[in-house]
């Protein structure tokens, strides 16, 4: 076990109205290089590289950190970066990216473990399994049902399907079923952002472009299950119209209730909704943050949002032009500034890395007991108090 990364205390104000001046806290993460996040009970969980090698760390309540123990299979998991982590109880699984290759494509790698026994396995798949000249790309692994399920996107001679993979001990293999409400047409192109799981179901965000004139681009959210029914929901865009994209691109699920969250820039208005998964899923009406331009992007920006739960609350970054997170409280959306909104000085006697960029794009974001980490770039950070 490594000794504990010690955490380096950042000044940060909250906005006027609470009751409490919490301090964002800078983890140190020594040589890993984090790029994904997920909290396991009492302990997060950090995925990333350190030289060029996969590593996995954890973090536990009481700061002492350490790193499972990683076996890769093959030369492309030996050099890979874990980019997606995803548990469940005590089982873990990670998706693992390698860039390589003439056009510098991502060869994907799948690892599984557990916490207990403090490590995870690759196994190889055949090359097909998520590559070849009609592969997408793997938006994410979760469990639905109790069971793994991987999300990727493949392409057709009409446009881009979504691509369900299931794992039989080892191997992975697309779904034989490939419904057609997650398939395009000659009329209508489909994209596929992210996915979360609503317990025993799915969901996934993503959009919608009509290919009549003038073209429309609209956000879209699906919920079904592997072998079962799908549901496509349309999210009300609250009447945001004019340039840029129009996409629900980020999602989150509570372990146990009916109630997700989806979030997506629409015109360069940044809007929320919540999704009602079972018998008859609904999707409610559009809510757009709180804040002196927290809702507005410019056309030109592409922004894509990160949204989590933080005590069965909602929080919300909308790596916009304004770098604040959104937690929605009884009363509404509550702003919370992240370090590097240009009021956070790190002490320069306790951190040789430089202060966060004034324009900050939080990378992953996820909750362990009162405390919530955001991951900023290279740097991680969290605060622990309730999130209202």
């Amino acid at each position: 076990m490594k000794p504990s990364w010690p955490l380096i205390v950042a000044a940060a104000v909250l906005v006027s109205g609470c009751s409490t001046s919490p301090s964002w806290r800078q983890v140190e993460l020594g040589t890993l290089q984090p790029a994904s996040l997920a909290g396991a009970g009492d302990q997060l969980l950090v995925g990333g590289s350190t030289s060029g090698a996969p590593t996995l760390a954890r973090i536990s309540a009481t700061g002492q950190s350490s790193t499972l123990t990683l076996h890769p299979d093959g030369p492309e998991a030996e050099a890979a970066e874990l980019v997606q982590l995803a548990v469940h109880g005590d089982q873990v699984q990670a998706l693992g990216t390698m860039i390589s290759g003439a056009h510098s494509n991502p060869r994907w790698t799948v690892w599984d473990g557990s916490l207990a026994a403090s490590s995870l396995t690759s196994h190889p798949q055949e090359f097909f399994t998520f590559g070849g000249h009609d592969a997408g790309p793997l938006l994410g692994a979760d469990w639905v049902d109790g069971k793994p399920l991987i999300l990727g996107s493949r392409t057709t001679a009409s446009g881009a399907r979504a691509a369900l993979y299931q794992n039989s001990g080892s191997t992975w293999r697309e779904s034989a079923e490939r419904p057609a409400e997650l398939a395009s047409t000659k009329t209508s192109q489909l994209g596929f952002s992210a996915l979360a799981s609503g317990g025993e179901q799915l969901v996934i965000a993503g959009d919608e472009v009509l290919l009549t004139q003038p073209l429309q681009q609209r956000p879209l959210v699906w919920v079904g299950s592997p072998g079962g029914a799908w549901t496509r929901l349309e999210p009300t865009i609250a009447g945001a119209q004019g340039a840029g994209l129009a996409r629900a691109q980020a999602v989150t699920c509570p372990a146990d209730g009916d109630t997700c969250w989806v979030a997506g820039w629409v015109h360069g208005q940044l809007l929320t909704w919540t999704i009602t998964t079972g018998a008859n899923p609904s999707v409610g009406p559009a809510e757009a943050p709180t804040g002196s331009a927290a809702g507005t992007a410019a056309g030109s920006t592409d922004p894509v949002p990160e949204i989590g739960l933080w005590r069965g609350r909602p929080v919300l970054a909308g790596n916009g032009p304004q770098a604040d997170l959104f937690v929605r409280c009884d009363a509404g959306w509550r702003e919370l500034p992240l370090p590097g909104d240009g009021s956070i000085t790190v002490q320069p006697d306790q951190s040789n890395s430089p202060a966060p960029s004034a324009q900050t794009t939080v990378r992953a974001m996820a909750a362990v007991g009162d405390r919530f980490y955001v991951l900023i770039g290279k740097s991680l950070w969290v605060i622990d108090h309730g999130p209202c």
